[in-house]
């Protein structure tokens, strides 16, 4: 959250968006942290603890937003249960979980660090939250632009996972499986 990096650019933030700005961002910034600790808290996980880049040697690790991901989920008025939740680079977990408290059918989430991977697999098995809706949770360690879609009607999520270059991968791979399902039907 807070670094000493982050600590020396902001007199430069402070000249470019001003003070109110700064102030607001550092509010809501304090707030994200907060409401991210009490969320891991409360359901018995551990999701929120920043992991640097140069632990993996790839990204650094930082959990989403639960108020973020509830309100953009909720309007998407689905049948739940026709669909299948992927999170491609789900880290820890926490959105696996989050959306594990809707009714889909299934939810899997690709993680290409063994490390992340398992302890999205403990949060799982330690969860103590509200009801967990959807009766099906796997974590696969893997590369995701490498990813086989199902058929299933899906709802796929990815936060801050991927470069422009493997995003356009996972697009590819998700209109190459579209269209190996239409050729099916016909």
């Amino acid at each position: 959250m807070f670094s000493l990096e982050r600590l020396r650019k902001l007199p430069a933030y402070i000249r470019e968006k001003g003070v109110a700005k700064t102030l607001r961002t550092l509010l809501r910034t304090c707030a994200d942290f907060i409401e991210g600790w009490k969320w891991d808290f409360e359901r018995g996980v551990e999701t929120r603890k920043p992991i640097p880049a140069s632990k993996f040697g790839t990204v650094s690790y930082y959990s989403a937003s639960g108020k973020k991901f509830f309100d953009r989920l909720g309007v998407l008025n689905l049948d739940w249960g026709r669909f299948m939740f992927i999170d491609l680079g789900c880290g820890k977990g926490k959105v696996l979980l989050m959306a594990a408290e809707f009714p889909f059918m299934r939810i899997v989430g690709v993680e290409l660090v063994e490390d992340l991977a398992k302890q999205a697999r403990r949060n799982i098995a330690s969860y103590r939250g509200p009801t967990l809706l959807c009766p099906s949770l796997e974590v696969i360690t893997g590369d995701a632009t490498l990813y086989e879609f199902p058929a299933d009607p899906l709802v796929l999520y990815c936060f801050d996972t991927f470069s422009e270059s493997g995003l356009r991968v996972v697009l590819n791979n998700l209109q190459r499986s579209l269209q190996q399902q239409i050729s099916a039907v016909n």
